[in-house]
């Protein structure tokens, strides 16, 4: 299932305006707040390559557990769909 979901996240991300205006504008607060730290070219570098790292996990991520959670969503409001039982 988790490869599922990392094929269908790498597909969906690829053709995907909405995340390319949407990386744009994080790309844009990565920069502000490293500027912000007042540091040297290579460690202003070396942070933007963590913070680059750090968000595309996160979004992969989240991505993933939206998509469960959706899924499972679908799954309850189905007609004739009987709830598990705990």
């Amino acid at each position: 299932m988790e490869d599922m979901l990392g094929i269908l996240y790498n597909h969906i991300v690829q053709e995907s305006g909405d995340f390319t205006e949407k990386s744009r504008e994080m790309e844009t607060i990565i920069r502000e707040k490293v500027k912000a730290l007042n540091m040297g070219d290579t460690q202003t570098e070396e942070i933007k390559a963590i913070m680059y790292d750090f968000l595309g996990i996160a979004q992969e991520v989240y991505f993933k557990l939206g998509f469960q959670y959706g899924v499972r969503f679908m799954v309850e409001i189905w007609p004739g769909h009987e709830p598990e039982k705990e």
